[in-house]
């Protein structure tokens, strides 16, 4: 019997309950984890790179020299990271001991996401966006919202209103209030109504600018996510004059 005498208290209700409530443990716990371990690997990637700075303030030549030399070679690593030279920036890394100071892996997955995204595939800009989920959460990003849309104008420009309905009640549906911007309207708005036939308001909506202001928004936020510098890819020429002032 419940506790006010009223009805009887089912085992398989309870169980149930039990399943759910150990399901949101799990999941809670799942996430606790994620943040502390990417808290652990920020800690040790700090503390490595203040190390690394504070050999700068030695008076030793030969060290002083080591250190200038090891700060050119990851200034040249990180041109060729963003170039999408892997292989020899990873030999220079391994030549110079800066692997640990050196962002390639993060280089190399924004490399893919981004190849994707201009073939105007969104299925690997997912995928980093579950990987970061808790970061871009703290960061409040716009970038899962922005994909999602824009997967919404692919099914509305291949004609396939209905499943655009589907998906938006699917990832869209549960908004933040911080999220509902004019451009979510608008593309709930072809969704419902599809192109309208005469309509620059609407047709920039099909624009092929959309995947170009899609793959710098998540350049912007993969710099935020990983603390590596978002600026103009500068040449090699360009990068070795500024060493030399």
């Amino acid at each position: 019997m419940k506790g006010d005498g009223t009805s009887p208290i089912y085992k398989r209700d309870v169980k149930e309950k039990m399943d759910i409530y150990f399901g949101r443990f799990d999941e809670l716990f799942g996430t606790f984890k994620q943040i502390t371990d990417e808290e652990m690997e920020l800690i040790d990637l700090l503390d490595t790179r203040v190390k690394y700075l504070q050999q700068a303030n030695t008076t030793d030549a030969l060290k002083q020299e080591t250190w200038r030399s090891q700060r050119i070679s990851r200034l040249i690593i990180d041109y060729l990271l963003r170039s999408g030279y892997f292989e020899t920036a990873q030999k220079l890394a391994e030549q110079a001991n800066v692997e640990d100071m050196c962002n390639k892996t993060v280089f190399m997955i924004a490399k893919q996401v981004e190849d994707s995204l201009s073939r105007h595939e969104t299925d690997r800009c997912l995928e980093w966006i579950a990987d970061n989920k808790s970061k871009l959460r703290r960061l409040k990003s716009t970038l899962e919202t922005t994909v999602r849309l824009q997967d919404c104008i692919e099914l509305v420009r291949r004609g396939d209103r209905l499943e655009a309905v589907h998906y938006a009640r699917k990832f869209l549906a549960n908004l933040p209030k911080d999220q509902w911007s004019e451009q979510v309207v608008k593309v709930m708005g072809l969704i419902g109504f599809g192109i309208p036939s005469k309509s620059r308001a609407y047709n920039e909506y099909f624009s092929e600018k959309r995947w170009d202001q899609l793959i710098e928004l998540f350049k912007q936020e993969n710099a935020r996510v990983y603390k590596v510098n978002y600026q103009k890819q500068h040449s090699i020429m360009e990068l070795l004059q500024c060493l030399g002032n």
